[in-house]
């Protein structure tokens, strides 16, 4: 990954082209052209994107355009897999600040830490991450194990996210990108890390380093994949 696509006009279209090839289609539900009096223009960006690169949201619901509204002052536009999460900005063109809710009784909005302009990287990198050909993912490691993965990579100038819990942080080195957050599990120092690569061969110190890991942290790797190494 090239961390000058971060800072460049066309930076979002040429991560989006690394990870998922060239444009393969037309998706109508995503024309933000009819709706560009409401969403920023960073926002358009990563419409324009998903309406030409179907395979781009997989994980999470980018809303469709015709389903965009305004509740209480914000525009709901990014919703976790399973409604558990929503995420949402101000209608205007300018950049603008991106707000989570949980889903529930009295929950409020609370800010991410990046402008709409940053998030969406980190929208689009998650998507790269959960549709990975080739990965090493482990939950609930020790963090000593877990930094000595994160220290072949390293965090990009993107403040932490809220998802899927906060503070998650992303890397990336060469071909390879990651992300790592506390773990959903009980032990309290204990970390998630998900590793990929498009290719499993760009992955191989990572594989050799998860060898170490306790086998019940170990949730994919090119070892356990069917044609993966022994």
């Amino acid at each position: 990954m090239d961390l000058r696509w971060l800072d460049t006009a066309d930076g979002l279209e040429r991560l989006v082209e690394w990870w998922f090839g060239s444009p393969g289609g037309s998706l109508a539900k995503y024309d933000v052209r009819r709706a560009h009096h409401l969403v920023p223009r960073p926002l358009q960006l990563l419409y324009e994107s998903a309406a030409i690169h179907p395979r781009l949201f997989a994980q999470n619901y980018l809303v469709p355009v015709e389903e965009l509204q305004v509740e209480e002052g914000k525009l709901i536009f990014y919703v976790e897999n399973q409604r558990v999460q929503d995420w949402a900005t101000l209608a205007a063109d300018s950049d603008q600040p991106v707000w989570i809710r949980e889903n529930g009784p009295d929950q409020s909005w609370i800010p991410e830490s990046e402008p709409m302009s940053r998030f969406v990287f980190q929208v689009v990198l998650l998507e790269c991450l959960l549709q990975a050909p080739a990965a090493v993912w482990g939950v609930g490691l020790p963090r000593g194990l877990a930094e000595v993965a994160l220290r072949e990579l390293s965090p990009l100038p993107l403040r932490p996210w809220r998802f899927p819990v906060h503070p998650s942080q992303f890397y990336a080195r060469g071909p390879v990108i990651a992300m790592a957050h506390p773990s959903g599990r009980n032990e309290p120092e204990s970390l998630d890390v998900l590793i990929a690569a498009r290719s499993a061969a760009d992955l191989a110190v990572f594989n050799k380093l998860a060898r170490e890991w306790p086998k019940e942290c170990l949730l994919r790797s090119p070892d356990t994949e069917p044609d993966g190494p022994n």
